[in-house]
């Protein structure tokens, strides 16, 4: 696994907290109460398909330091990681709303569109660019890897 320490941006440029944030009609809610790891897009063909678009677009953060609040439906499925991934949708509205990651236990992966202040996504890579559609235009300055890290 490469080492993404020097692949954030929060450590030198650290958001207000708690990072809060919820599904669309705001039944789920989450507080967490840490700098994000990193904040990224992903091209992936399993994130083409969750999000309707080209991408997704995460902040991933330590798990220990999240709150979580509301019913939640899940679906876990072999990523193209090869690990699994465990989406989490509200119940109600069925926005997604976060994930966790079998490769990546300690984190939590919230959805850039899932929080409150989405101004606070500044994401520094993009992943799975070698899945990437023409048509979806991802920001060329973002430290691009072929597939996931």
């Amino acid at each position: 696994m490469t080492d993404i320490s020097d692949l954030s941006i929060y450590g030198k440029n650290p958001l207000a907290l708690p990072i809060e944030g919820g599904c669309a009609c705001g039944q789920v809610r989450y507080a967490i109460n840490a700098q994000p790891v990193i904040g990224l897009i992903c091209s992936c063909n399993y994130c083409q398909k969750l999000s309707g678009t080209g991408h997704g677009a995460f902040l991933v953060l330590p798990a220990a330091a999240a709150e979580l609040q509301g019913e939640t439906n899940d679906w876990t499925y072999v990523a193209d990681s090869g690990g699994t991934s465990t989406r989490y949708f509200c119940a109600q509205c069925h926005a997604p709303v976060y994930a966790k990651l079998g490769l990546h236990p300690d984190g939590i992966v919230v959805t850039a569109a899932s929080l409150d202040d989405r101004a606070q996504f500044r994401p520094s890579v993009a992943l799975y660019e070698a899945d990437a559609q023409g048509w979806d235009r991802v920001d060329p300055a973002l430290r691009s890897f072929a597939a996931g890290l």
